[in-house]
């Protein structure tokens, strides 16, 4: 498959092509926005362009907006899949569990070391895969020079295997401090249980969420189980209350004692 931009002895497709862009330009990119992301800057784009178009209108005198829905309306559905715009390249993992992409470290985990992996690199993302597709990690994509990339729940399998490592590992500045004093003051079976639990929990619900379920299980005076985390993480991460409580029982106490009558 070819690519051309232009057709032959065409001199004025460019300068059409040139103001195009300008009037984004000009319009949009001045001063120069300052983001964090490509996500960022194509909300930032995309809004503006609505501005833009909410206050312009088509050849014949209809809103723009207007028009273009008529546009879209004569236009073909897109297809069921959308197209993954992604390059995948075979990386070997250093010893630390760090592959590098465009001369940028991701951390896939220690658990991951000195090994093959398949990393799908796009736009705004980086998907790390070890063998028969199993997802090791996903992490935004980082541009030019900086620290590696790393994502915590990364280095939650391999403190797993070794709780005793949690004393040293970097993953205590992403969790609560009172969830980290706890998993400190367990032993290695305790260690492990409340682990593998903000694991499976994160899965669904994001690790802050699963590192916020554990922490209110703690503080209620007991170690973290699988069940309990994962079903408090799902209540947070769905924004519901954070407590894990239930009915309230001092209402059924009030009827039994005859203190208080309750309309049903």
């Amino acid at each position: 498959m070819g690519s051309r931009y232009c057709n032959p002895y065409s001199g004025n497709e460019k300068g059409s092509v040139e103001n195009a862009v300008g009037f984004i330009r000009r319009n949009l990119l001045v001063p120069v926005p300052k983001v964090d992301s490509i996500g960022e800057l194509n909300a930032l784009l995309r809004d503006g362009c609505d501005r833009l178009n909410a206050a312009s209108r088509a050849r014949d005198g209809r809103p723009t907006p207007q028009a273009l829905a008529g546009d879209l309306a004569a236009m073909l559905a897109l297809p069921s899949a959308p197209f993954d715009a992604v390059r995948w390249i075979k990386c070997r993992s250093d010893k630390r569990g760090v592959v590098t992409v465009d001369g940028r470290g991701y951390l896939a985990g220690p658990s991951w070391h000195s090994r093959e992996l398949l990393v799908g690199v796009r736009a705004n993302a980086v998907e790390i895969l070890a063998d028969r597709g199993r997802r090791v990690a996903a992490l935004p994509r980082a541009f030019g020079e900086g620290s590696t990339v790393r994502s915590p729940l990364s280095l939650v399998p391999a403190l797993i295997a070794r709780p005793r490592a949690f004393a040293e590992s970097v993953i205590r500045h992403d969790m609560p401090e009172g969830l980290v004093r706890a998993i400190d003051s367990l032993d290695a079976a305790g260690r492990r249980r409340i682990l593998r639990a903000i694991e499976r929990a994160a899965g669904p619900s994001g690790f802050e969420a699963a590192c916020a379920a554990a922490l209110r299980v703690v503080e209620g005076g007991r170690v973290p189980d699988d069940a309990t985390v994962d079903v408090l993480a799902r209540r947070m991460a769905a924004g519901g209350p954070a407590a894990s409580g239930g009915a309230d029982l001092s209402v059924y106490d009030g009827f039994l004692k005859g203190g208080e009558t309750h309309a049903c």
